[in-house]
C-alpha cells in the first residue's frame, strides 16, 4: 500500500527533477553549505545534499502562512470539517464524490466535474463532496460560503491524523525503524542518495496508517454506501483505502488523457500483485483506450475496465464540419500549468510574429500558472492580444471558434478532434511527443518538432484530409456524444440499489 501511494510522488518529485536538476546538483559537490531560498523540489536537494555530506539551509518566505507544519488554509479546512461531520452523521448521506477546489465562474463546484455535478442534480440525488487540494485560506473561506454545505476537506483528515501520529510515538518509531542511520552505512554517496530516496517515505508510515483509520471511519459514520472518486492517486488514495475496508464500491473515469509514461497512478508499471488498489470501476473514453489499459497498466483488471465516453462530451447534437481556412487560420494557443514557460515560449513568440495566423489564446479559469508567469516575466506578450482573443472559460467553445489548436501536451489540445478541428503538438524537452503524433498521418500533420516546422504545419493544416481526423478522432473519443458522466452516476445508483 505505502509502494503503491509513494509510486507516483518519487516519479514526479524526485526522477524526473532529478533529470532536470542533475548538472546543479553536481556544481553543488564543490561546496560546504548551501543556502536556498524559494527551493524547488526541497526533498530532493535535501537528499543529495544529505547523501554527499553538505551542509544546508531554507530560508523562509514572507508573508501571512501560517507555521510550516500548519498552514493556515489547512486549519480552516480542519475547522470545516470538523463542524460538518456531526450534520453529515446525522443526515446519512450515501454517496460521496472526491474534488478539487477550485470552481468555475459562478459555479459551486470545480470547474473539472461539471457534467458530474449536473447529473447528480438532475436526479435529485443527495452527495458529499471530499475535498482535496492546498489552496490559500481566503478561498478555502470564500467557497466555503458560496457551496453553502458541510463537506470534508482529506487535507485536513491528513494532517490530524499525522498530529496524532507525534503524539502517540508513529515519528519516533518511524524514525527508529526506517531513519536514514540505515543508509549511513553505505559508503557511496551516489547509493546513499539513492537510498534515501527510495526508502524516504517509510518516515511518514504511521502517519498514513492513522489517516487510513480515520478516513474508514468517517466514511462508516456519515453513512456512505457508493463513492465517485475519478481516480486512486496519491491523492486520494486515503479516501480510496477507507472505502475498501468498509467494502463501499467506488467508481472512477478517465478525467485526462492519461500517458504511462507520467501518470503512474493509471498505469503502476512493475506492479505483481494479486489486489490492486485501484477503483472497483473505470470508465475510459473508447475502445481503443480500453485496449491501451490493457495491455500498459497494471493498476486495472480488464473486468474493471468499461468504456463510459469521455467525462465532458460533445453538448450539441448536431456539428458543422468546417474546412480549415487558408488565408488567414484561427489558431487557438493553450496555455499549459505544468509546461515549461521558457520552452513553451519560442512557439508563442512564433504565432505572435506572424501576420498570416489569427491568434487566440486560452488561460484556466481559475489561477493560470502560465498568465501569472507571463505577467511577471512577459507582460508585453499578454498586452499584445486584443481582449476578445483572451478566453478564460469554455474549452468547446474555445475550440469552436478555432480553425487549428496548439499546445504541448493538453487534453484540451487533444479535445479539437472531437470538434472535427485540427490539433497541433509542438516539441518540449519536458514532455516530448506525448501522444506518439510524430510519425502519425501523411505528412505527420500533428506535431512540431521547432518553431519554424510548427508555423509551416499551422499554414498546411488546411491540406489535412477529414479521414485523417476522424481516424484520429475515433481512437481517443470514440464516440464524442456519449456522456461518461452520465455512466459515472449510472454506476452509482447501481451501487447503492444492491
Amino acid at each position: 500500500g505505502r509502494w503503491w501511494l509513494n509510486c507516483s510522488n518519487i516519479f514526479h518529485y524526485f526522477c524526473l527533477p532529478f533529470t532536470q536538476y542533475k548538472k546543479l546538483l553536481k556544481y553543488l559537490h564543490n561546496f560546504h553549505h548551501v543556502t536556498f531560498y524559494k527551493a524547488p523540489y526541497r526533498s530532493l536537494f535535501t537528499c543529495y545534499l544529505e547523501a554527499y555530506g553538505i551542509g544546508m539551509e531554507f530560508l523562509l518566505e514572507r508573508g501571512f502562512k501560517g507555521p510550516s507544519s500548519l498552514p493556515f488554509g489547512v486549519l480552516i479546512q480542519i475547522l470545516i470539517t470538523a463542524i460538518s461531520l456531526p450534520i453529515l452523521a446525522v443526515k446519512k448521506i450515501s454517496t460521496i464524490v472526491y474534488t478539487g477546489d477550485k470552481f468555475d465562474q459562478g459555479k459551486d463546484y470545480d470547474f473539472r466535474m461539471k457534467f458530474i455535478y449536473e447529473e447528480l442534480r438532475k436526479r435529485g440525488m443527495p452527495f458529499v463532496e471530499f475535498i482535496r487540494g492546498l489552496e490559500p485560506w481566503s478561498k478555502v473561506i470564500s467557497h466555503a460560503f458560496k457551496r453553502g454545505r458541510p463537506v470534508v476537506y482529506s487535507e485536513a483528515v491528513v494532517f490530524v491524523a499525522r498530529f496524532a501520529s507525534v503524539i502517540s510515538g508513529g515519528h519516533t518509531r518511524a524514525r527508529e525503524k526506517f531513519g536514514n542511520h540505515l543508509v549511513t552505512q553505505e559508503s557511496n554517496p551516489e547509493r546513499r542518495f539513492k537510498l534515501l530516496v527510495s526508502t524516504q517515505y517509510l518516515l511518514g508510515v504511521y502517519d498514513d496508517i492513522w489517516a487510513i483509520r480515520m478516513m474508514k471511519w468517517i466514511l462508516k459514520v456519515i453513512g456512505t454506501k457508493a463513492a465517485c472518486i475519478p481516480a486512486a492517486s496519491e491523492r486520494s488514495f486515503h479516501t480510496v483505502l477507507g472505502c475498501k475496508l468498509n467494502n463501499i464500491p467506488s467508481v472512477g473515469i478517465l478525467h485526462g488523457v492519461s500517458s504511462r509514461y507520467y501518470n503512474i497512478y493509471d498505469f503502476m508499471p512493475g506492479f505483481d500483485g494479486e489486489r490492486t488498489l485501484s477503483v472497483d470501476l473505470y470508465g475510459v473514453w473508447s475502445e481503443w483506450w480500453r485496449e491501451h489499459f490493457i495491455k500498459y497498466s497494471q493498476a486495472y483488471k480488464p473486468e474493471q475496465l468499461a468504456v463510459s465516453g469521455p467525462m465532458r462530451p460533445l453538448e450539441k447534437s448536431t456539428l458543422k464540419v468546417e474546412q480549415v481556412s487558408k488565408d488567414k487560420p484561427r489558431v487557438l494557443f493553450v496555455s499549459e500549468g505544468v509546461a515549461v514557460p521558457e520552452e513553451v515560449l519560442p512557439y508563442l513568440k512564433a504565432l505572435l510574429n506572424n501576420e498570416s495566423i489569427s491568434l487566440y489564446i486560452t488561460f484556466r479559469p481559475y489561477r493560470d500558472s502560465f498568465e501569472i508567469w507571463l505577467k511577471n516575466n512577459h507582460p508585453d506578450i499578454l498586452q499584445a492580444f486584443d481582449s476578445n482573443k483572451i478566453i478564460r472559460q469554455g474549452i468547446n467553445d474555445a475550440i469552436g471558434q478555432c480553425d487549428v489548436v496548439v499546445g504541448s501536451y493538453s487534453t484540451s489540445v487533444l479535445e479539437a478532434l472531437i470538434q472535427f478541428k485540427i490539433p497541433i503538438f509542438y516539441s518540449t524537452k519536458k514532455w516530448g511527443d506525448y501522444y506518439d503524433l510524430r510519425e502519425y498521418g501523411d505528412k505527420h500533420p500533428f506535431f512540431a518538432e521547432n518553431p519554424q516546422e510548427f508555423i509551416e504545419k499551422i499554414l498546411e493544416a488546411h491540406s489535412v484530409p477529414l479521414g485523417t481526423i476522424k481516424d484520429l478522432r475515433e481512437r481517443y473519443f470514440g464516440d464524442p456524444y456519449k456522456n461518461g458522466s452520465q455512466w459515472v452516476v449510472d454506476r452509482l445508483q447501481a451501487f447503492l440499489s444492491i
